[in-house]
């Protein structure tokens, strides 16, 4: 947050391109000049012109260091990504003057390659003053953190009620967290004041839109198209909005005015199509619609609209056959949500009908039924949803919102219930006991473990109540690794860790570990109930059988998981002690030696530059013991300069 380069953030209805370029290096020590064929390491040391070269890409030409027209060095390249080559010539001088190019691509040319930014302002700055409360809030707000971000606006409009950028912000949190009225409320508020603030009336537009103050939204999106940023979403917005009234020639006017501004507005080309369609203009809406797909080969809303208009089986089939998400239930919910947004209703279903059955896509269904007055068909819908699990269902959408509100007033369940508090529950903030009691009430009790599991981490903070939820979750499932996790590292935490290894080894048991069950566990199951098995076995202080656990299990690498390595390392060190001070010394020696590798199977991979500052020093402490002498002292306090706290507990143990 403290650093000059924030998160970016799109505007409304914006699309965008770039290439990024990835230099993955291996072995070159250091990195100055860089291309999309290769990395490179150049600098003079001791009278040595020095040059580690790591390919990007395939490169088969010459790289060629050249001083004005003097050929410095040369050296042919044959190599494929990530091989490198190493060389090196006497020479001295400014390397930073130096011309090298691979082939015809330049990686330096003597030129300044300094953008002279000066980045020093920073530390100078005050983040407590209005603006700096408003940039952190607002770098919040891009990173989706919206509930810290609205703590901080709300601090600042406490110090400062007229601070405007602040209203406005706190319109658009207030806005993507649900509360439409109240972004509304805020938002006029500072058109009050500022009648042309284009930001504040075009999220005034959308909450008043999204409440049904229709003209009261036209007004604000054409104010707000007044401002050539906000100019093309706000025309959008009002197009959609004559869709509704059925106002097909004012949309598609809206529409064409939009384009001449903003060419590749796909939302409104999209929207184009269907208002053509709805004008019974049918052959310019599938030309158009085979010119955006020339461009945007997946615009599944696009390929609908052919399959509707030409009825053809082939088109259909396709629509559906480039639908391949890992969630397509969720593609087809987005396209009905747009349908329903411009009243589209009969569209909206049938763009469901084709969907696979979801809890989701059912209550969706069951609304739109009753939109369009089927209301028996709505009932089954709606029975549908509550007879199906909610296994991996996870509503998150503010309309769909809206949608489980009305189902709550056709039928009590605790699933509709549930899936309500899930879909409001990444913006609501803090939670209580009430809300889980709201969603048991006047029921059976929900008889879904992971409702259980989530009731137990929104209510961490209360044992009884964590201890209750989670040992119904093991009782409902006691087969699955994540009940089982949960309960183990409960009882591990309050102390119980005998009981907790007796819950671990209920899934995991030798046999299975060593993979010689009849039925063996996924291994992911084996490795996260491995690792618990082994953080539980330091704990009781049965540190060899921790490491040798440790050394049988494969642990899948996996972005800044560095947890595995740093229990083996523990339980190599507080092993090393316990024998220490039996005076095994020898032995203790192979365990610090041990405790400085980085075994594959743990999933870290060694990084350049290890710290083994606490290691080295042990090993010469224990020598020292081998030897009779004493430890160190000044060795001893070089060291603990530098020391975690951790550490420094783990160099206590050989004292």
């Amino acid at each position: 947050m403290y650093s000059p380069f924030k998160h970016v953030s799109f505007m409304p209805y914006t699309h965008d391109s770039w290439t990024e370029y990835w230099f993955p290096i291996k072995n070159t020590r250091g990195l100055t000049h860089a291309t999309p064929q290769g990395a490179m390491n150049l600098r003079v040391q001791e009278g040595w012109l020095k040059l580690d070269y790591c390919a990007v890409s395939m490169v088969l030409d010459t790289l060629k260091v050249l001083e004005g027209n003097t050929l410095v060095l040369a050296k042919k390249l044959a190599l494929k990504p990530l091989e490198m080559v190493r060389d090196s010539v006497k020479w001295t001088g400014d390397f930073a003057s130096l011309r090298i190019q691979v082939g015809a691509e330049i990686l330096a040319d003597g030129r300044l390659t300094n953008t002279q930014r000066f980045l020093g302002f920073a530390n100078k700055f005050d983040w407590k003053s209005d603006y700096g409360m408003y940039l952190h809030a607002k770098d919040l707000m891009n990173q989706r953190n919206y509930i810290k971000a609205d703590s901080i606006i709300n601090r600042l409009l406490e110090k400062s009620p007229s601070f405007k950028p602040a209203q406005v912000l706190q319109a658009e949190v207030n806005y993507v967290r649900g509360f439409t009225v109240g972004a509304g409320t805020v938002a006029d508020f500072v058109v009050g004041d500022n009648a042309y603030d284009a930001k504040a009336n075009f999220i005034a537009g959308m909450a008043h839109e999204g409440i049904g103050r229709l003209t009261a939204a036209k007004d604000r999106f054409a104010t707000a198209s007044l401002d050539p940023t906000y100019r093309a979403a706000a025309l959008y917005h009002l197009a959609k909005m004559e869709v509704r009234e059925k106002s097909y020639a004012k949309a598609l006017a809206l529409l064409q005015q939009l384009l001449e501004r903003q060419a590749d507005h796909w939302d409104a080309k999209a929207l184009e199509i269907v208002m053509l369609r709805l004008l019974k203009s049918n052959e310019a809406a599938l030309q158009k619609a085979k010119e955006i797909l020339q461009n945007d080969p997946l615009n599944h809303l696009v390929r609908f609209e052919i399959a509707r208009m030409t009825q053809n089986p082939e088109d259909k089939q396709q629509f559906m056959g480039m639908i391949r998400s890992e969630l397509p239930s969720e593609t087809y919910l987005e396209m009905a949500i747009s349908y329903e947004k411009l009243g589209l209703y009969q569209e909206s279903l049938e763009v469901l009908e084709l969907s696979v059955s979801n809890p989701m896509v059912n209550l969706w269904k069951a609304y739109l039924l009753d939109k369009l007055n089927q209301k028996t068909e709505s009932i089954k819908a709606l029975e549908a949803v509550i007879l199906a699990s909610p296994e991996g269902v996870f509503p998150f959408r503010n309309e769909t919102v809206e949608v489980l509100k009305w189902s709550l007033t056709q039928k009590q369940h605790w699933k509709l219930r549930y899936y309500r508090h899930v879909a409001t529950a990444s913006v609501r903030g803090m939670h209580d006991l009430q809300d889980f009691m709201a969603i048991e009430r006047n029921d059976t009790p929900p008889d879904f473990f992971s409702y259980y599991l989530y009731k137990a981490e929104a209510l961490k903070k209360d044992k009884v109540q964590v201890k209750t939820a989670l040992e119904k979750a093991y009782e409902l499932a006691p087969n699955s690794w994540r009940t089982v996790k949960a309960l183990a590292d409960f009882y591990a935490e309050n102390g119980q860790l005998k009981k907790a290894l007796d819950i671990n080894e209920s899934r995991l048991s030798k046999s299975q570990r060593l993979g010689k069950s009849e039925t063996p566990l996924p291994d992911h199951e084996v490795y996260i109930l491995g690792q618990q098995r082994a953080r539980l076995l330091l704990k009781l202080e049965r540190y060899k059988e921790c490491i040798e656990l440790m050394q049988s299990l494969n642990i899948l690498p996996n972005e800044g998981a560095s947890g595995a390595h740093a229990l083996f390392r523990e339980a190599n060190i507080r092993y090393a002690a316990e024998l220490s001070n039996r005076k095994k010394y020898k032995e203790a020696q192979l365990y610090l030696e041990q405790a400085e590798t980085w075994p594959e199977n743990l999933g870290s991979g060694e990084p350049y530059n290890p710290d083994n500052r606490l290691t080295l020093y042990l090993k010469k402490f224990v020598n020292q013991k081998l030897k009779n002498r004493g430890p160190d002292a000044v060795d001893l306090l070089k060291l603990s300069k530098g020391l975690s706290a951790k550490e420094f507990d783990l160099l206590k143990l050989f004292e």
